[in-house]
């Protein structure tokens, strides 16, 4: 799989602009969505019968082909979620996936945002109480706009 390999490349030069301080606004959203793809496509069954091969101008001296002879699959949530919607495969967990959105967020300052109590969402996150959809909604979307 090409794009597999092409999206490996284009991430390393991202993390790397990023790590030199050189990556732009659009260049952190194009890491962003390729790493989710990434994510993505580690997870099927046709990548996991893939060999890594590194590009010759990316080998370091010393440097063994064999070191990783598959793609991992890294640990996410978002990842494992958007998989198991869109092969209606697996389990969903919302708990899981509410964690994922706010993260980088207080639960209170969530709540303050959307005008609801902060117990709410410690509640629903502790598994003591459900959640309405509606908030659920709220939640996602303020972590979105900001």
């Amino acid at each position: 799989m090409k794009v597999l390999q092409t999206i490996s490349n284009e991430i390393t030069v991202l993390e790397a602009e990023r790590d030199f301080g050189d990556i732009t606004s659009e260049g952190e959203e194009l890491l962003d969505v390729l790493n989710l793809c990434y994510d993505l496509l580690t997870r099927t069954q046709t990548a996991r019968k893939i060999t890594v091969t590194t590009p010759e101008e990316m080998k370091e001296p010393g440097f063994d082909d064999d070191f990783m002879p598959q793609y991992g699959i890294p640990s996410n949530q978002l990842a494992d979620f958007a998989f198991n919607i869109s092969t209606r495969q697996g389990k969903v967990n919302m708990r899981d996936l509410l964690y994922q959105i706010m993260y980088g967020f207080t639960q209170k300052e969530i709540a303050k945002g959307i005008g609801i109590r902060p117990n709410t969402i410690s509640d629903y996150m502790n598994g003591h109480k459900n959640i309405t959809a509606g908030n659920y909604e709220k939640i996602i979307n303020y972590t979105l706009k900001k």
